[in-house]
């Protein structure tokens, strides 16, 4: 489905849905500390939302779909993830740090409480861990590492 759809816990209020993409959303995360939703679709684009389905940023359309998306706790840097490619970017959509590990589609991602590591699991099986390196900085970097085992 190409939508994406809102609904308030609180009773009486109407659902929201929208058009998000030109293709099926494959990713989608709500951060609680902004109110921001981020979706990545087929379209090979991310996108971000207020909660009232506005859209403030789509990115440029990628080589490869958008495979998953993840806002960090804090709400001020997410991550976008797509075949070969983890990108940071902050709140507002600008993407700050792209790397290019060549590990297949990332298919998941999960951010430590203080926001300030990320991991990703491939479609390889490889497991990435990515770290800012300057997460109090108002432009934060990363850099990642992987790990990989057969089991």
């Amino acid at each position: 489905n190409d939508s994406l759809l809102t609904k308030r816990v609180a009773g009486g209020k109407k659902q929201l849905e929208w058009k998000a993409h030109n293709g099926v959303v494959l990713a989608v995360d709500w951060n609680a500390a902004n109110g921001l939703i981020v979706s990545g679709a087929e379209d090979c684009v991310y996108k971000v939302w207020d909660h009232f389905g506005r859209q403030l940023y789509a990115s440029q359309p990628y080589a490869y779909v958008i495979t998953s998306v993840s806002w960090s706790p804090s709400g001020e840097v997410f991550a976008v993830g797509a075949y070969n490619m983890l990108r940071l970017c902050d709140k507002t959509g600008w993407s700050h740090s792209r790397e290019a590990p060549e590990v297949g589609s990332l298919m998941s991602l999960s951010w430590t409480a203080d926001s300030t590591q990320v991991s990703a699991g491939t479609g390889s099986g490889t497991v990435l861990f990515g770290q800012l390196v300057h997460p109090s900085s108002r432009v934060a970097t990363s850099r990642c590492g992987r790990r990989s085992r057969t089991v």
